[in-house]
């Protein structure tokens, strides 16, 4: 996933990315989380400060998680993170390809004109 942290304190895993939204569990402190979404407070309001990070969290200390956790809540950081930068790799294929049949390219001529050829390998 893209996203890890080791909690600095115990951390509530909520239903949202809110403190008023109900707490799903816990995360005690030096325990691992990751997650694959960052949601990130864009205005100041009555229960976020501007800058406010949040984390959709799906494993917790090794185990399956769905939640959110804050990261940055009114302005206190909770936790550092650490961005692999990996979005979402492709799944690792289990069948090898053995040859192409057919390929469909589309592309563009100079005049603007978009074009679909089949192409069939010898």
């Amino acid at each position: 996933m893209r996203y890890s942290i080791t909690s600095e304190f115990v951390m509530s895993l909520r239903s949202d990315h809110t403190t008023s939204a109900s707490k799903i569990a816990t995360l005690d402190q030096g325990k691992a989380a990751k997650g694959d979404e960052l949601w990130v407070a864009v205005q100041t309001t009555g229960t976020a400060k501007a800058g406010d990070k949040w984390l959709h969290v799906k494993e917790m200390d090794g185990k399956p998680a769905n939640g959110w956790m804050a990261i940055i809540h009114l302005g206190t950081v909770y936790s550092a993170l650490i961005d692999s930068g990996v979005i979402n790799p492709p799944p690792t294929p289990t069948d090898s390809i053995k040859r192409i049949v057919k390929a469909v390219i589309t592309y563009e001529t100079d005049s603007g004109a978009i074009l679909t050829k089949e192409v069939f390998p010898e």
